[in-house]
């Protein structure tokens, strides 16, 4: 039950932040639009954070640590503590290849952090790669993969989430593909 509220949790942030405006932006979200300059800015910190205090204010309030050190041999950037099992959050940023296939590079590090403890974890990572035609749908920003160490070992679970960052105002984006019906 818990890591299902997490993944709820997770998925009621990305639709907040999926559907936030420059406009209503507070300043903590600011990361996720792009700058007046045509310039990127934002480092992981800013998503850290504001995924940290969402958190913070949610039920899962007393079970959330951020920058723990010490667990699976490195420094999580976001732990829930519960009696018996905890689970990891690792916060990422890309510039280059946010697809399914271009984060698989950061399941290593979010796998080895199960080493002791349930094998399930969140990968959160905040894409900061051109959108010219504005960022991929809600669904197809969040999903479910597998890494293992090495083929001897169990397979691990991380569910990776993607925030659309360096988002431009709707009306400067260009349409994809459409056709009359």
């Amino acid at each position: 039950m818990a890591f299902r509220l997490l993944v709820k949790k997770t998925l009621m942030f990305l639709t907040l932040r999926y559907d936030l405006s420059r406009l209503m932006a507070p300043p903590q979200c600011m990361y996720l639009f792009e700058g007046d300059d045509g310039k990127l800015k934002t480092k992981e910190k800013a998503l850290h954070q504001d995924f940290y205090g969402s958190l913070k204010m949610s039920d899962l309030a007393r079970h959330v640590e951020a920058e723990v050190p010490e667990v699976g041999g490195g420094r999580v950037d976001v732990l829930l503590r519960f009696d018996d099992f905890r689970f990891v959050v690792e916060v990422k940023r890309v510039l280059n290849d946010a697809s399914t296939e271009g984060l698989c590079q950061y399941l290593g590090q979010s796998v080895l952090y199960h080493s002791t403890d349930v094998k399930l974890g969140l990968l959160l990572v905040l894409d900061l790669t051109e959108k010219p035609s504005g960022s991929k749908s809600l669904e197809k920003s969040i999903w479910v993969d597998r890494s293992r160490p090495t083929v001897s070992d169990d397979w691990r679970y991380v569910v990776v989430a993607v925030v659309p960052g360096n988002r431009r105002k709707p009306s400067e984006t260009r349409t994809g593909e459409a056709e009359p019906v």
